[in-house]
């Protein structure tokens, strides 16, 4: 069975490179682009089974392809999931819309329930939904510099790892979500700070996270100990 094919429009290197890396994973065949122009171009060479995209790109916004993707007639019937930090972005009403910082798992089953029309089998790719790993937030701050540095770092230090065996969250401080509760538990007082929550408790690492190499022995230490009980689980 083919796999479903996914259009994902975003033009942040690294989280264009860890979500592609996540569907991926999940079975998904993805093209991924940087802009919307970029995106209605491969619309018109190739056919997707569902369209993910950022709302703010370089140069055109999601609006502006959506408009143009419908009066050419190429978002006829595909499914269209659109992200954004605004709480209300304008013109793409009638798709789906996911409110950032996106949990992966929110996004799979968004993707699921799209394709269930269109790709009825779109799930049953023989490969198993897996129970999330090891739990991290990255705490920051909107428009800091730094935090969008540890964010780059972040994203650097997890291409290692399969991205099935973790969950990362990210946390806008300024923003008040559910996100938001979990500051006082694991006691955060700067930003950016990544805490790691391993089995045997937390680790905090603070600043712009530029020794990625520390970051990824923090997070394989968290995965080995998480493998070797659910290791002790199984037996």
């Amino acid at each position: 069975m083919l796999s479903p094919k996914i259009l994902y429009v975003e033009d942040d290197d690294d989280i264009r490179a860890i979500v592609t890396q996540a569907l991926t994973s999940e079975g998904f065949e993805v093209n991924a682009v940087s802009s919307a122009e970029d995106a209605l171009r491969d619309l018109s060479a190739a056919a997707f089974d569902v369209m993910l995209t950022d709302y703010r790109l370089p140069g055109e916004n999601a609006a502006w392809l959506l408009r143009e993707g419908k009066a050419l007639g190429l978002l006829t019937q595909m499914p269209v999931i659109v992200f954004s930090a605004e709480a209300n972005p304008r013109g793409i009403e009638g798709h789906t819309f996911l409110r950032k910082p996106i949990d992966l798992d929110v996004l799979s089953a968004a993707i699921a329930d799209a394709l269930r029309d269109t790709v009825p089998s779109a799930r049953t790719s023989g490969v198993a939904p897996r129970e999330p790993g090891l739990s991290m937030t990255l705490y920051v701050t909107p428009g800091s510099h730094v935090s969008q540095k540890a964010s780059r770092n972040v994203h650097r230090a997890l291409r290692r790892f399969d991205a099935g065996s973790y969950r990362l969250s990210v946390c806008d401080v300024a923003r008040v979500d559910p996100c938001v509760v979990s500051l006082e538990d694991d006691r955060i007082v700067v930003t950016p700070t990544l805490v790691v929550r391993l089995p045997t408790g937390r680790v905090w690492l603070a600043g712009d996270l530029s020794d990625t190499a520390l970051v990824e022995a923090v997070i394989a230490r968290g995965l080995a100990i998480r493998a070797a009980d659910d290791a002790d689980l199984a037996r």
